[in-house]
């Protein structure tokens, strides 16, 4: 009988899940980002004289910002990298240290590429959009630490979370109101290194996957 009963006995095999997996979401916001990105540099070099006498406008602006305001926006300059630390740290704790790790990867990945497409722009046949970038100044035409911390809040997911995304869009703004009160940012160069950094993570998300 029980020869019979291990005859009849149907086994399963269910094939191995895997670990990774990669969202075609994340493709699609990639290159939504990139449309995007190609639309603001485009319509900013048509509007460039627009530009840069609204940059002149709100720079005489700032300068009358009481000593508080450019406190806080100091202040802001230094959360932009507390508040990404606190959150790996909430993660780790919660035992989603591979988020983080996606996270470091695409803050890397957006630190080194920012520094090269703007070595790039300084030394390539460009000069309108160097100009658009720069204000013609000597200063970065990507700001490398905004694109990493974009790249960074974007490849961990930071936007399903309502507070902490509150906080990290709060600081980024505050880091560029204190960038662009020094004249070391240009309005375009801030969308620019924004979109750039929100692209590097989705492409990071993408191609690292995300966990199953």
């Amino acid at each position: 009988m029980a020869q019979s009963r291990s005859d009849t006995d149907v086994y399963v095999v269910e094939p191995l899940l895997p670990q990774r997996l990669r969202r075609p979401s994340d493709l699609l916001r990639f290159f939504a980002t990139l449309i995007v990105l190609a639309a603001v540099v485009l319509l900013a070099l048509v509007a460039k004289q627009t530009l840069i006498g609204l940059e002149a406008d709100v720079k005489e602006g700032a300068e009358l910002v009481p000593p508080l305001g450019r406190i806080a926006a100091f202040l802001g300059g230094a959360a932009v990298l507390i508040v990404p630390a606190a959150f790996a740290v909430e993660r780790v704790f919660h035992r989603d240290g591979l988020r983080v790790a996606e996270g470091l990867i695409a803050a890397i990945i957006g630190m080194a590429g920012s520094f090269l497409l703007g070595q790039w722009l300084i030394s390539g046949t460009l000069d309108d959009l160097r100009v658009l970038l720069t204000g013609d100044r000597t200063i970065e035409p990507l700001n490398t630490l905004l694109t990493s911390v974009v790249a960074y809040a974007t490849a961990v997911r930071i936007s399903r979370r309502p507070t902490w995304r509150m906080l990290m869009w709060t600081t980024i703004a505050l880091y560029i109101l204190a960038f662009f009160s020094g004249r070391q940012i240009t309005i375009p160069s801030a969308i620019v290194t924004v979109l750039v950094g929100m692209a590097i993570g989705y492409a990071t998300l993408y191609g690292v996957g995300s966990p199953n």
